[in-house]
This record gives C-alpha cells, structure tokens and sequence, in this order.
C-alpha cells in the first residue's frame, strides 16, 4: 500500500508494532527469521541472475536477524500484508479483512487465494481489487451453496443474484414475513452486493466500460471492507447453522 492510504508517522507505529508482534508469537531469533524469511522474495533477470528484492534481511553482529532495521527495509503494501496476518489494526483497514483472511486460509483455501489477491492490489490496482473482491464474495456464496443440506445456486449466477438466493436459504431474505429490524440489515446486504457488482461491470476494466476507472485505493479498499463484512457473516452464519456433521464409527475394525 501507498502513502495515499497510510501516513508515514501511522506506519512507523504500525511497524513498531509489527516488531512486538513477532517477538511476542515467536520469542527467538530462529523462529523470528524463519517468519520473515517467509515473505522475502528474490528477483532474477533473463539471465536467472539475482537483482532485486523485495527487501532486505539484515543481521547484527551476531548474524541474528536485526528486526528492526529489516522491518524498516520494506514497502509499506508488504508492511500492511504482515500487519494482517499478525491480527494487527492498520489505519483504513476494518478487522473484518485480518479476519476474514483467518477464516478463508483456514477452511477455504481457494476463495482465501482470490481474496488475498484482492488485498494485495488495493494500492497498485485499485480497480483489480475491486473486481477480485467481487469474484471471492461470489466464490464464498457458491462453496456455501454446495453444502448438500442448502439448495445449490445457479453457477452463472452474478452476485447480486447469489446474495438473494443465499438470504433466502438462511431464512434472511427481506420479505415482509422477516423481523423489521433484520429485514433493513438483509435489504443492506443485497444493496452493498448489487452495489459492488455494478461497480465492477461499469467502473472496471471487467467489460471493457468507457466509463469512470476506479483507480482511488480509498475507494477500493472501502470496498475491500464492505465484501470483507459481508463475506464474514455469511461464513459465520452458515458455520454455527450448518455444522460439520461428524460420522459416528464402530470400534471394531472392518476386516
């Protein structure tokens, strides 16, 4: 991420905090350098020689890595992608996406790699997050939708489309039958989806449109949240609703 999201005076803390971070979860030198040295990336030339990275390892004197001054090393798009997966609050950026990140890494790989990408490219293409950010919450909608137990949804379905046919398999869809308060937070849900559908077929290069381009990273990561809120209750929902049914096995063993 760039400056235009995040001041260098709210960096420095956030990388401050980074630092704590790390030594809290991982408490040595090894297990702090073997984290780091997950994010570390080597470029090479046509030759498949080194010469560039995306940032720099540094040691003290007793070649243990010095976080600090590596931490300082790198960008601030790679500082805000090590805040999350820490669980660190940063400046613009709701909870929902760190945890949403838990959530999809955890129990839903593929969706998790498209939501991730959406993240990554919040700052240097706003208008390729925002049409990642819609395939995921389409993508979470459909592996919801493929649970035996909940009618399945029409595969060409766009997301306005998935988020009624979901609300209504939960029993969420706004109809006068569904409580006054909960029918606004459901008509809610279906505005943000059709909302950020519309977006990304006129305001993306999705189509093709000769209209606006978004190409404001504020805009992209309000919608970024939006799909990150939504996404995660829709999760949550259907998990505490719908649990894992565990088979039941005899003790005596089958040969």
């Amino acid at each position: 991420m760039s400056d235009i999201l995040v001041s260098p005076s709210a960096m420095i803390d956030i990388i401050d905090r980074i630092e704590k971070a790390i030594w809290e979860k991982y408490s040595s030198y090894k297990n702090a350098s073997r984290y780091i040295k997950r994010w570390h990336k080597v470029f090479s030339d046509d030759y498949g020689r080194c010469c560039d990275e995306n940032f720099t390892v540094i040691l003290n004197d007793k070649d243990q890595i010095n976080l600090s001054a590596t931490l300082d090393t790198m960008g601030d798009e790679l500082l805000m992608q090590i805040a999350v997966d820490l669980g660190i609050e940063v400046p613009g950026l709701i909870y929902a996406v760190a945890e949403i990140k838990g959530v999809l890494a955890d129990r839903y790989e593929n969706v998790g790699d498209v939501f991730n990408k959406a993240f990554e490219k919040v700052a240097s293409e706003p208008a390729a997050a925002v049409m990642m950010a819609n395939s995921a919450l389409e993508l979470i909608i459909k592996r919801i939708c493929s649970d035996d137990r909940i009618e399945p949804c029409n595969s060409k379905l766009t997301l306005y489309k998935l988020t009624q046919h979901i609300l209504k398999q939960f029993k969420l869809y706004p109809d006068k039958d569904l409580n006054g308060n909960l029918r606004n937070i459901a008509s809610g849900l279906i505005s943000v989806a059709q909302a950020v559908e519309n977006i990304r077929s006129e305001n993306t290069n999705a189509h093709g449109t000769d209209r606006e381009i978004i190409d404001n990273p504020l805009y992209a990561m309000f919608i970024l949240n939006s799909v990150s809120t939504v996404g995660l209750f829709l999760l949550n929902y259907y998990e505490i609703e719908y649990p894992v049914e565990i088979r039941e096995f005899d003790d005596e063993i089958p040969f």
